[in-house]
């Protein structure tokens, strides 16, 4: 399937498509455009696999909540339209003005203007200086930010087939893959050798493209693997990195309330008890 951007006449020959029109003719005739300008967003739909070659829409889950949300909102196609679904499914959480410029390579004058008019739609609610879409608002559409962001990030040509994909950006992709990449650079649980702890994963966690991957880099990569993964294993690694070098990192309040947690005996799920806790950090002699 391909990336999911959509130009404000892709969506409106989609509607109509929706709607029963069966013919290009028909469809330039109601949206007043060329034959030619059609054409165009029929060969885009196709691409995205919305479409079948002869006009009906394809049964899969995209294809069904887009239609349901276009013919029960037809206001939705223009907050649907080019970098504004891509800012509505990276606020699927909460992220910062910064983190999002990241993310989506945009300037911060024009980020600005599209969050102010999706706030204006009730469809992002800011919170001091984080943005969020607004869940609770609208939950059919929500559904289809889901499943466009699941597919989004489960299929890119630049990480081998059968990989799993983490996170990525428009320029770097974090994964797991049962081989080294020859262009991409162990991040991760999998170069924490390189920092005292002595394991060994099953897989190879790595990040296209292949840069020098510094301490910052490894910890923020292993708290997205490990939130995704949500294994124990992964989550005792993850705290005796974070206790190992936390005098070279940034404070994560998230982390130290779970070792506190921890610490006064709480069992956590997908957590180390106290026990095994001070048992690890014991074989690898760091202090608690």
């Amino acid at each position: 399937m391909e990336n999911m951007k959509f130009t404000k006449l892709e969506l409106d020959v989609f509607e109509l498509l929706a709607n029963n029109a069966k013919t290009k003719l028909a469809l330039a005739t109601n949206l007043n455009k060329s034959l030619s300008r059609i054409s165009i967003a029929i060969k885009n739909l196709l691409k995205k696999e919305l479409i079948t070659k002869d006009y009906a829409l394809r049964n899969n889950l995209v294809t069904q909540l887009l239609a349901q949300n276009i013919l029960k909102n037809p206001d939705l196609k223009k907050p649907l339209t080019g970098i504004r679904l891509s800012i509505l499914i990276n606020l699927l959480e909460k992220k910062s003005v910064q983190e999002l410029k990241t993310n989506l390579k945009v300037s911060q004058s024009s980020l600005y203007s599209h969050l102010s008019y999706l706030i204006r739609r009730s469809l992002t609610i800011r919170s001091a200086d984080l943005f969020t879409f607004n869940k609770s608002m609208w939950p059919n559409l929500l559904e289809l930010l889901d499943e466009i962001n699941k597919q989004e990030l489960n299929l890119d040509t630049r990480v081998p087939i059968g990989a799993k994909i983490f996170g990525k950006t428009n320029d770097s992709i974090l994964f797991e893959s049962n081989n080294l990449v020859s262009n991409a650079a162990p991040s991760g649980f999998s170069v924490y050798a390189d920092y005292n702890l002595d394991i060994q994963t099953p897989f190879y966690f790595q990040r296209l493209p292949k840069r020098r991957q510094n301490l910052t880099q490894v910890f923020a990569d292993s708290l997205i693997i490990a939130k995704e993964l949500q294994d124990i294993r992964y989550n005792t690694l993850l705290l005796l990195f974070y206790l190992k070098n936390k005098s070279n990192l940034l404070r994560n309040i998230d982390l130290d309330i779970k070792l506190n947690r921890i610490l006064q005996g709480e069992i956590i799920p997908n957590f180390p008890s106290k026990q095994e806790l001070d048992s690890k950090a014991q074989m690898y002699d760091i202090k608690i």
